[in-house]
């Protein structure tokens, strides 16, 4: 949605807080590449392994933990952050490949014509 991805795209960062249990690390949450691919660092903590992607105060504000005050003491960091740093991870989260079709298309390339 176009509304979706400019509210996205003007925003300092978005969030993505769950809880470490097996349904929460089930699969890789999409919204988190959705993102990063508009150039929108994201809060969040660890599940899914998506602190393998990222790396915290470059492209990301991970939370360390799982209760409220790990939360809260994330979101004063992000708060406090000048502009100038957040702009920084802003441009980190554009040129982060991981999230990016195209660091993919060799691989899917030649998955493909192993078919033929």
């Amino acid at each position: 949605n176009e509304d979706a991805i400019q509210i996205l795209t003007k925003s300092d960062a978005s969030i993505l807080v769950r809880s470490n249990t097996h349904e929460m690390n089930a699969g890789f949450p999409t919204k988190l590449s959705e993102s990063m691919r508009c150039g929108v660092p994201v809060i969040a903590t660890n599940t899914s392994g998506i602190f393998a992607y990222l790396k915290d105060d470059v492209d990301a504000f991970l939370i360390q933990g799982y209760d409220y005050q790990d939360v809260k003491d994330r979101l004063r960091k992000l708060i406090l952050l000048n502009k100038e740093s957040l702009s920084i991870i802003h441009i980190n989260c554009k040129i982060n490949v991981q999230f990016h079709y195209g660091h993919y298309l060799s691989r899917v390339q030649s998955i493909l014509d192993s078919c033929k």
